[in-house]
C-alpha cells in the first residue's frame, strides 16, 4: 500500500508541475495578480493518476481590492475570458477529461463573499460551500501561489470572526531542531496566527490543518508536502 501511495504522489507531483508550467507560459501576458487557481480532488490529495486517469478539478478565487469591502465585485470579464481560455487549452493539451457540465462550475469566487455566505442558504446553490471546504481540506495551488496562501489564511480566519483577539505578533516558533517540540515534520513548518501574520519555520509549506499547541494565539500549522 505504501508503494502505491508513493507512486500516486509522484504522479500527482508530475501532473501538477506540468499544469503549473504550461499555465505559467500561457499566462505571461495576462494579469492574474488578483486571482488564485487551485486544484482539488485526487490532485489536491496527491492521489492522482497521471498521465490520464484523473480529472482536473479547478477552482478560482478572486481577491478584490479595498474598493469592494462587501465582496460584490467579480473578476473583470476580459481577464476572466483570457484566463479560462488558457486553462481549457492546457487541460486539453495534457489530455484531461473535459470539465464537468460544459464548464458550469468554472467560476471565480470572490473570497469576501465566501466569508459573508458562511453558513447561509445561498452558499451551496452558488457552489461556494464546495469551493471553501475543498480549499481547506484538499487543495494545491496551480496559479499564483502567494495569493493562494493569503486567501487560504483569510478563509481560515472566517471561522474565527466571532472571537476577539488582542495578539498583534506571532510567538517565537518552536525549536525546529528538536523533535520533541514538533509533532509533524521537524524543520519544515509554518505557524499561522489569527491576526493574519505569518512566520516560516522552514521551507515549502503545504496545508495540513493541524493545531499547534505552542501558543494560544496560533491556529494552524503547515507541514512540508509537495512543493
Amino acid at each position: 500500500m505504501e508503494s502505491v501511495l508513493a507512486d500516486r504522489r509522484a504522479q500527482s507531483a508530475a501532473g501538477l508541475n506540468d499544469v503549473r508550467s504550461r499555465l505559467a507560459q500561457r499566462l505571461k501576458r495576462i494579469d492574474t495578480s488578483q486571482v488564485a487557481v487551485y486544484v482539488t480532488g485526487s490532485f489536491g490529495r496527491l492521489e492522482a493518476r497521471y498521465p490520464k486517469g484523473s480529472d482536473l478539478d479547478l477552482f478560482f478565487l478572486y481577491a478584490p481590492g479595498s474598493d469592494d469591502p462587501k465582496g460584490k465585485l467579480e473578476l473583470p470579464r476580459l481577464e476572466w475570458f483570457r484566463l479560462i481560455a488558457a486553462v481549457i487549452d492546457v487541460a486539453e493539451a495534457l489530455e484531461f477529461e473535459p470539465f464537468s457540465k460544459d464548464g458550469e462550475y468554472l467560476k471565480a469566487h470572490n473570497v469576501r463573499r465566501i466569508g459573508q455566505q458562511l453558513g447561509s442558504r445561498h452558499e451551496d446553490a452558488e457552489n461556494v460551500f464546495t469551493a471553501r471546504i475543498l480549499l481547506l481540506l484538499e487543495s494545491q495551488f496551480v496559479v499564483n501561489e502567494d495569493l493562494y496562501d493569503d486567501l487560504l489564511l483569510e478563509t481560515i480566519g472566517f471561522y474565527f470572526g466571532d472571537y476577539a483577539t488582542t495578539s498583534t505578533t506571532l510567538p517565537t516558533p518552536p525549536d525546529a531542531s528538536s523533535s520533541r517540540d514538533w509533532t509533524l515534520s521537524p524543520g519544515s513548518c509554518t505557524v499561522l496566527s489569527r491576526s493574519g501574520r505569518r512566520r516560516w519555520c522552514g521551507p515549502s509549506p503545504a496545508f495540513y490543518g493541524t493545531h499547534c499547541a505552542h501558543s494560544t494565539t496560533v491556529d494552524f500549522v503547515r507541514s512540508d508536502a509537495s512543493r
